[in-house]
């Protein structure tokens, strides 16, 4: 697929090789090749350097951090790390090839950190690498950023001791964030957007749900992430309401509203709840690899009729959008059916969603059915079915994890005061056996700090030889933070959320998260609040690379 780089990449061919004299740049951004001016060598430069022989310089008083990126950088080449200055002595400047990190005394240094303030960048981290035929010079507007240079360059540009970047290039980056600390793992916002904001005509917070994508299976469009979300304007603006998509080309900067879904097949109700995105991998029946898969609920005006779990698909990545089947449907609220969850595995898409049409019975089970041609669904199975009808599990998210076996995770709420809406988790071999009649365990950490309401799970193989799961919820342990494990759920840590939000009933309430094909970069999506309408919410979305 055509890979979103996990961080903004500029390049620049500069005449002057060994001088690193700045490049110019109309619009001081960095990033961007907006405006960006580029002057051809006056001989031909090679495609990559050869690193052999190089010796990394770093500042003697420029900080633990960049003297340990660094060494980190050394350890990777093979090679020595010396501080130019400082208390333990000076490494003169004799001349030879050097790569040189951060704030060094070098002249080189001094021009890359010159043409890094001359861009008057915006962003809150922000650096460049610039490669010369004898000298390489990373550096960055703060440690932070000087030390994410280092892991770009170690990560995407070096190949055993091959620099893979032209010589007379200047790539630039930046970051949003600081990065999170994890136990095994950092993840590093990139890029902080808003998707979009509760329009003033709507029902309390106004916006909510989002299903973030990147499209992998589309041709020349794969990289292109989409977003679903409903907006609560059902009876004010005279018309259905339906469910909203948005597209970002850029990674995840910038979001437009491209197009929308309305229930087609029953006029008595409309498209309104619980969107989940989802891309066919493979051909299916009648429909070619690549169709995109929107599932969500449609339910009369009133709430109080008729639920249908509904699916619609679109072949223009988001465009338009035909209903194309019906999975299941039910009466209004407290008998109805939501929170559908799509995806695709043994050659069949799997429907988990949360079932109240048995409600004597059970408050709320969770249940499923199969396709094999995204038309004709299966009879319902139980995922899980809880003998105590005050229990009520619901909003099931399914990962399927490195070692073959499946996470799911839901949360049991209560129709007993005080109960709350505590996440729960099981690990089953089968996704096609879920031992319904358990009720699962708690998620928490080895400490016993546990999360509740609205989860979502993904897992990726980057993060060491288990990978990472990551689970959010509405409510953290102690401040929204996000679960993560490394040992296939075993046991969870804590780690801070990047898109905090206040308390205010709606907010964060279903959030996203979905990696990249090449699993080194999380999209996530929530429902935060709106400062600039504080009656309204709006839904963010951060782009977060993971080391």
């Amino acid at each position: 697929m055509k890979r979103i780089r996990a961080t903004a990449v500029l390049l620049i061919a500069c005449a002057c090789l060994t001088a690193f004299a700045a490049c110019k740049k109309t619009d001081g951004g960095i990033g961007t090749t907006a405006g960006a001016t580029t002057t051809a060598p006056e001989t031909t430069t090679a495609e990559s350097v050869d690193l052999s022989g190089f010796t990394v310089v770093y500042p003697g008083f420029g900080g633990a951090a960049v003297s340990a990126a660094a060494n980190r950088l050394a350890k990777a080449l093979g090679c020595e790390a010396k501080a130019d200055k400082g208390a333990s002595g000076d490494y003169p400047d004799a001349g030879g090839r050097e790569i040189l990190v951060g704030a060094t005394d070098r002249a080189e240094s001094t021009a890359a950190k010159d043409a890094l303030d001359a861009s008057k960048s915006k962003k809150k981290y922000y650096y460049s690498i610039t490669v010369g035929e004898k000298r390489v010079a990373i550096v960055g507007n703060t440690p932070i950023a000087t030390v994410e240079a280092v892991n770009v360059m170690i990560e995407d540009f070096i190949n055993d001791k091959t620099l893979n970047i032209p010589v007379g290039t200047v790539k630039s980056g930046s970051i949003a964030d600081d990065p999170i600390k994890a136990s095994k793992a950092e993840l590093v916002p990139e890029v902080i957007s808003t998707i979009a904001k509760a329009p003033i005509q709507t029902w309390g917070n106004g916006i909510g749900y989002p299903s973030v994508i990147e499209l992998a299976h589309n041709g020349d469009k794969n990289g292109t992430l989409l977003a679903a979300y409903s907006i609560s304007d059902s009876g004010k603006t005279g018309g259905p309401t339906s469910i909203r998509v948005a597209r970002s080309t850029d990674g995840g900067g910038k979001w437009l509203q491209c197009g929308r879904a309305y229930e087609e097949f029953d006029k008595s109700i409309e498209a309104c709840w619980n969107p989940h995105l989802f891309e066919l991998p493979t051909k299916m029946g009648e429909l070619s690899e690549g169709t995109i898969i929107l599932s969500a609920i449609s339910i009369d005006a009133g709430q109080k009729v008729k639920t249908a779990v509904c699916v619609w698909t679109s072949t223009d990545q988001g465009k338009s959008w035909k209903e194309y089947s019906v999975v299941d449907t039910a009466g209004g609220l407290s008998e109805g059916l939501y929170e559908p969850y799509i995806m695709y595995e043994n050659g069949k898409l799997y429907c988990f969603y949360s079932d109240e049409s048995e409600h004597e019975v059970h408050s709320q089970k969770l249940v499923y059915k199969t396709s094999t041609d995204g038309k004709n669904w299966s009879e319902k199975f139980d995922m899980v079915t809880l003998d105590d009808q005050t229990e009520r599990p619901g909003m099931a998210v399914v990962a399927k994890m490195g070692n073959g076996k499946y996470f799911g995770v839901y949360e049991v709420c209560s129709t007993l005061p005080d109960k709350g809406a505590t996440i729960y988790f099981k690990i089953v071999d089968s996704i096609d056996d879920w031992r319904s009649g358990e009720k699962g365990e708690v998620l928490k950490t080895k400490d016993g700090q546990t999360c509740g309401s609205a989860p979502w799970c993904a897992w990726t193989p980057v993060g060491g030889d288990c990978g990472m799961l990551i689970v959010s919820a509405k409510y953290g342990a102690k401040n929204n933070e996000l679960f993560v494990s490394f040992d296939y759920g075993e046991t969870f840590e804590l780690v801070k959320n990047p898109l905090e939000y206040s308390g205010k009933s709606g907010l964060g309430y279903s959030a996203s998260l979905f990696f990249s094909a090449d699993g080194k970069t999380l999209y996530y999506a929530n429902t935060i609040d709106d400062e600039s309408n504080e009656e309204k919410a709006k839904i963010d979305f951060v782009r977060i690379r993971i080391r």
